[in-house]
């Protein structure tokens, strides 16, 4: 049994659900499809959210939305040469409908109430997802297979409720998974499932944050004990390095769930970095593979990743940071001052992406578009444990993956030098915090050099 799970890149015209289709019904044995929403459909609904008193063009933009979905659905017909009057198209048109009018409802009642709950947020952000298992299903049954769009929050795939950025309730998923999901795949049915969310246990949908369905995809395949979890882009897998960047970047062939995790995060968008959480103690492998070139092996995630002579992997960039140097005499000895820094950003949802420390100064790297609050809040607690607080901005982060970085003997010097050689300076260092990955920060003017810098030293012989 596998769980195919398609991103909205996979979905963007009536084209790419054909090929999506094509490509699940050439993939033989039991399978589970999990969709995002149709490329673009997310950041429409979002500046929805964003605007939610505008009472006046509710209508207009409900039906701007369900315009979207009938042309691809009318273009999925017509490639695959069926007619309208049938089945598969009135079930498919009734569904738009009704999604539809929920979304309309839910704009105008945010409107009227003139409050956008979180509650509310989340279930409006649901909707794309809904709209595009709509249409897979219809796309799956006109070429021949039984499938049917289901609602991950009326399946029991049950959350701890936190608005916005759930975490699934992993045995509750098990149990209610093999109730609904399971009966479906032995009557010889493909289910299409939303991803990106579920429901809290009061029925509540609680989203996964952004680009979380590879997340969802991932609890599916927990609770089902799938033999493998397949992320379908419209990229070959994992490169060496961003290839908008670095020209012969190539594509790894295997990385352990660790290594996988730390690129993602660290700016590799291939993969959502929570992705490997509910999978990797289970040993579920993940293929990542290209949507156009299905017969391709892409790159395989799991425990069994071998180390390789080179050691390094692969090199990723993550632009917009800011970094905040944090003063104060004797910081370094401050009882609880990382538990407080910590704390106060954590409460603001600010992830903190590296950190250093010295006797007078803390250092920690965010995204610079949370630069202004995260100052706000740090002055909260600033009364006797620091006395400054510096931005720099326009920073970037690298980082340098690889199984055996802890031992490799002369690794770092090869690399400091190289990027010495581009004549890039580093600013911080973060070492020791992973087994497989360090990273430094260096100024976004200098990040490109740097990077293919690195990318030069570790595999122009490979």
């Amino acid at each position: 049994m596998r769980v195919m799970k398609f991103g909205g890149t996979s979905l963007s015209d009536g084209d790419m659900f054909v090929r999506v289709a094509n490509v699940v019904k050439n993939t033989g044995g039991e399978k589970i499809v999990i969709l995002s929403a149709v490329k673009g459909v997310t950041d429409i609904i979002s500046e929805h959210v964003l605007d939610f008193r505008a009472l006046d063009v509710a209508s207009e933009r409900a039906d701007t939305i369900k315009k979207k979905h009938m042309e691809i659905l009318d273009r999925i017909f017509l490639i695959l040469g069926h007619e309208k009057n049938n089945e598969v198209y009135s079930d498919s048109v009734e569904k738009i409908n009704m999604l539809h009018n929920k979304y309309e409802r839910l704009l105008y009642g945010v409107a009227y109430i003139d409050e956008m709950s979180p509650a509310s947020r989340d279930i409006l952000l649901s909707m794309g997802e809904r709209f595009s298992t709509v249409l897979m299903e219809a796309a799956l049954r006109l070429i021949g297979l039984k499938a049917s769009a289901v609602e991950s929050d009326t399946i029991g795939l049950v959350t701890d409720g936190v608005f916005g950025k759930a975490t699934a309730i992993i045995e509750e998923c098990e149990f209610n998974l093999r109730e609904t999901i399971i009966p479906m795949l032995e009557n010889g049915t493909v289910p299409v499932i939303t991803g990106f969310f579920g429901s809290d246990s009061e029925g509540r949908t609680t989203i996964f944050g952004r680009n979380g369905s590879d997340y969802g995809a991932a609890v599916v395949a927990r609770s089902v004990k799938a033999d493998r979890l397949e992320i379908w882009k419209t990229v070959d897998g994992f490169m060496t390095g961003n290839p908008d960047i670095i020209e012969d970047s190539r594509i790894i062939d295997n990385l352990s769930y660790e290594e996988a995790a730390e690129l993602a995060y660290f700016g590799a968008r291939v993969l959502h970095p929570r992705c490997v959480e509910p999978i990797s103690r289970m040993n579920i492998p993940i293929y990542v593979k290209n949507v156009f070139k299905p017969e391709e092996r892409g790159t395989i995630i799991s425990g069994e990743s071998p180390t390789i002579n080179n050691i390094i992997k692969s090199v990723a960039l993550m632009n917009g940071l800011s970094m905040l140097r944090i003063y104060g005499a004797g910081a370094g000895y401050t009882s609880g001052l990382f538990a407080k820094i910590f704390g106060v950003l954590g409460e603001r949802d600010i992830s903190v992406y590296s950190s250093a420390t010295t006797q007078t100064s803390f250092t920690i790297v965010i995204d610079e578009k949370k630069e202004s609050e995260a100052i706000a809040a740090l002055n909260m607690i600033r009364e006797k444990i620091f006395v400054e607080i510096t931005p720099f901005n326009d920073k970037s982060l690298i980082c340098v993956v690889g199984r055996g970085m802890r031992t490799a003997r002369g690794l770092v010097a090869r690399l400091f030098s190289s990027v010495a050689s581009a004549g890039v300076n580093i600013e911080t260092i973060s070492a020791g915090a992973s087994k497989v990955a360090f990273n430094f920060i260096v100024s976004r003017k200098d990040a490109d050099a740097a990077l293919k810098a690195v990318h030069s030293e570790f595999f122009n012989d490979f």
